[in-house]
């Protein structure tokens, strides 16, 4: 006969399994009663609760910069039901002085704010007027509008392809701006990244591919111009078919047929297929046109691709 006892170590263990059991029970009741009530909570994006009067908010300027949780916004629920409330994608909103520049939501954040409640969350913001200035945090703003289905589907895929704040903020300038410049949705540490949305926007907005790349900078002090006039780098991509070997070199000419700065020069280069990117430290050129080019060391022309820096 076996006599089951507290100090008895198969009693211990009995007893031990029976708290961890007891334990898993209570831990996975846990989390079906929160998976339910989340589950019961009504989801809607904020424009069409504030529509159907089921909330009202407020935006106020945080400390943060124009291309990071540059605005907060404080959710009221004014029903009797628990809500989480999606916030829409593309949601631009302008400043009282309109020197300054508008803000862009990328969207998508949720906040739960219970019935008769006020919550509020910090949300991801971006300039939407490259011209204007950057602003501070004692400026106000109000809703303007929402971007239309090509802004809202672009951010979509620039969420899913993770891009970095330089070049999300460069893809928000490509949307908002009037002048659709391709060349400009370029961040060198984000190379892949930016092909590939070069590549969607290309298709989306009908647009070619220029052959080059521009690297503006991007000031987000208050009072300043938030992006640079001036190109601080040029990335140049020249594919040729080489015919036989040759001495080359790659340099960049002004419009008066002057060079500027030399790639590489007098290199040997192999017959076949030829592709090379080459980036240039533009930030002194003045405005105007430029020719990267290949060429021979008889100055007979390779390769050229007209730059116009502006």
């Amino acid at each position: 006969m076996i006599i089951f006892s507290p100090g008895n170590t198969l009693y211990n263990r009995i007893t031990l399994n029976n708290y961890m059991r007891q334990g898993i029970l209570l831990a996975l009741m846990l989390l079906l009663t929160a998976s339910h009530i989340q589950a019961a909570n009504k989801r809607i994006y904020l424009l069409e609760a504030v529509e159907k009067q089921m909330v009202h908010y407020s935006v106020t300027r945080t400390k943060a910069s124009f291309n990071s949780k540059g605005l907060k916004i404080s959710i009221t629920n004014t029903g009797k039901e628990a809500l989480v409330v999606k916030i829409d994608p593309a949601m631009i909103f302008a400043p009282e002085d309109t020197a300054y520049q508008d803000l862009m939501l990328p969207g998508e954040e949720l906040l739960y704010v219970g019935p008769g409640h006020t919550n509020v969350i910090e949300v991801q913001t971006y300039c939407a007027r490259s011209a204007a200035l950057s602003p501070g945090s004692e400026l106000a703003f109000r809703f303007k509008k929402q971007g239309d289905s090509s802004i809202i589907k672009t951010l979509d895929y620039m969420r899913r392809l993770a891009a970095g704040q330089d070049l999300a903020q460069k893809i928000v300038w490509f949307l908002t701006d009037d002048r659709k410049d391709l060349s400009s949705v370029y961040e060198d540490g984000q190379k892949e990244q930016s092909l590939k949305i070069i590549q969607f926007l290309s298709k989306l907005y009908a647009i070619e591919i220029p052959g080059y790349r521009t690297e503006r900078g991007i000031d987000t002090t208050p009072g300043a111009v938030a992006l640079s006039e001036t190109v601080l780098k040029l990335h140049v991509r020249l594919e040729w078919d080489q015919p036989a070997p040759e001495t080359l070199s790659l340099s960049i000419f002004n419009e008066s047929n002057q060079k500027i700065a030399s790639y590489f020069e007098d290199m040997a280069v192999r017959k076949g297929h030829a592709e090379i990117t080459a980036s240039f430290e533009t930030i002194s050129y003045p405005k105007g046109n430029y020719y990267v080019r290949v060429y021979n060391d008889i100055g007979n022309i390779v390769k050229e691709v007209k730059v116009p820096l502006q």
